[in-house]
């Protein structure tokens, strides 16, 4: 309370430890000691004060859990050099690299203690001179105060910046010569794997495509022959039905999520590895499809202008970073998420399994949902097929060389003798 009369406080463990140590120090006592730092705080300006309160707040938060640490500790960094979270994709997640005055940062996993050890942070310079980079890595825990780990990193990256690519190679005792962290560079192999995926994916759209577009000239006959709408057989209804019981596994299939198997083609496992290693991939990965001997011979604007053109529609340009937009790869995960959610719930639930709640008639995927996400899919995939390959595609419908439709202009059955 105030006015001289005794007043309870609450210190975390963290300040009451420092308390200890400075009243230990001085030979003074609690209140002489708290009294002198409040003092000292009251002749801080406003905004002083509160930024004081502000990280006081911050450092409570960040000794909660492991996960809150983490969080915090993005934005003291931030703070220290007057800026906001280096987070590019604006989603918050702290496993995102960040960037920064030519650095890359980022928490390394650790698959021994993934919940409960050590939090890593790992740093390197970039762009990479010759594959040699100035790099260094930390290992925290929650315990630790995050501002001063932030300060510490901070501190590293303000004396290694004025450090020219000249210098890296000059000063051979300060130039480490491992690779930097795999997923935060430039890795060939890496998208010779995309490419090889995306094309076998292309070949399952494709039959997914096709079968929408075959169902809808189906429905197209059905629809135009009253003889058939008025019968009172319930075979083209039984069609229908299996169609939307295939294409719902299809969707399934092609949007299945990473789990304990690793030997499935999925859509989304793609795009997830695409969007987590997006540096992997940058505009020379474009310009090199051009270098093929299968391709066309363009001059040097024409090449430049389509290797732009291509960049733009995939590459980080909003951050002016060579690497995927990962962000935009981001958007288009939770497009399909949210175009196949139902559909997909009903393939587990329904067709794949037997489940005793089975699926409620009101949450049945409708017939359009099944074509709207085929559309989705279609053209999202679409959208890196010309990315990783250079082959654009209007539509990934195979377009046939005969007529269709000839099985249905003639007779399938007989009339009944006598009938």
């Amino acid at each position: 309370m105030i006015g001289g009369m005794k007043l309870s406080v609450s210190l975390s463990d963290l300040a009451s430890h420092a308390l200890e140590t400075i009243v230990r120090s001085h030979k003074s006592n609690a209140s002489a000691v708290i009294e002198a730092g409040l003092l000292r705080f009251a002749e801080l300006p406003q905004d002083g004060q509160e930024r004081d309160i502000r990280r006081l707040k911050a450092a409570r938060r960040a000794a909660t859990s492991r996960d809150a640490w983490m969080h915090v500790f993005w934005q003291a960094l931030a703070e220290e050099f007057d800026a906001v979270d280096f987070d590019h994709t604006g989603d918050g997640n702290p496993m995102i690299p960040r960037s920064h005055r030519g650095f890359q940062l980022v928490y390394l996993y650790d698959e021994r203690n993934p919940t409960s050890g050590p939090i890593h942070v790992h740093a390197f310079q970039s762009p990479v001179i010759d594959g040699r980079a100035l790099l260094h890595d930390w290992a925290f825990t929650k315990d630790d105060s995050v501002h001063a780990a932030a300060r510490t990193v901070a501190d590293w990256i303000r004396a290694s910046e004025a450090r020219t690519a000249a210098d890296v190679r000059r000063d051979e005792d300060s130039v480490v010569t491992e690779t930097i962290h795999p997923n935060l560079r430039p890795d060939r192999e890496r998208v010779a794997r995309w490419r090889s995926e995306i094309e076998h994916l292309k070949t399952q759209i494709m039959t997914l495509v096709m079968f929408r577009d075959d169902f809808a000239r189906f429905e197209k006959i059905v629809k135009g022959n009253e003889r058939i709408m008025r019968a009172a057989s319930p075979f083209p209804a039984r069609v229908k039905q299996w169609y939307i019981d295939s294409q719902a596994m299809r969707i399934r299939r092609l949007l299945e999520a990473k789990g304990e198997r690793n030997d499935v083609h999925s859509l989304r496992i793609l795009l997830e590895d695409m969007r987590r290693t997006c540096a992997a991939f940058t505009r020379g990965s474009i310009e090199e499809l051009f270098d093929e001997d299968d391709a066309p011979d363009y001059g040097p604007e024409e090449r430049d202008f389509l290797v732009s053109s291509m960049w733009r529609n995939v590459g980080d340009v909003a951050n002016d970073e060579d690497r995927l937009y990962s962000k935009q790869i981001k958007e288009h995960l939770t497009q399909l998420a949210d175009a196949s959610m139902r559909i997909i719930n009903y393939a587990d639930k329904v067709i794949a399994h037997d489940t005793v709640a089975g699926v409620p008639s009101e949450e049945l995927p409708k017939f359009s949902e099944i074509s709207g996400c085929v559309d989705v899919i279609e053209r999202i995939a679409k959208h890196y097929i010309v990315a990783l390959t250079g082959a654009g595609y209007s539509s990934l419908s195979p377009i046939a060389q005969y007529d269709e439709l000839d099985v249905f202009r003639f007779t399938w059955l007989p009339p009944v003798e006598g009938g």
